[in-house]
């Protein structure tokens, strides 16, 4: 179950917060839960998922710094063909994935 946090909570409780378009980024996260969430007046803002050291914020009005574009599309779709894959077990999916994230996070946090 998702905790409805303040996007200021957020950036004060992670080292590194990365901003991600609504499902931009869907397929790299395919196996993660988020943990929290915001709202805005308009209603749901975005998620938030933990991954250790880095939060990824994705929605319609993620917080934290804008991630390339053309990097994030780069793994997602990597990420995606890995998910689709009917030939490869769960697991092995899970594995595949979680490695092209720490990759991407890698990139993008250094």
């Amino acid at each position: 179950m998702k905790t409805k946090v303040t996007k200021k909570a957020v950036r004060n409780g992670f080292p590194y917060v990365l901003s991600v378009g609504y499902c931009d980024a869907c397929h790299l996260l395919y196996f993660k839960r988020p943990f929290a969430y915001s709202t805005r007046v308009e209603g749901w803002a975005c998620d938030y998922y933990d991954l250790g050291d880095v939060c990824i914020s994705t929605g319609y009005s993620p917080t934290g710094k804008d991630v390339d574009y053309s990097i994030l599309r780069e793994y997602d779709e990597k990420a995606e063909k890995i998910v689709s894959d009917y030939s490869i077990s769960q697991k092995a999916k899970e594995n595949r994935v979680e490695l092209l994230l720490n990759e991407f996070l890698s990139k993008v946090t250094h």
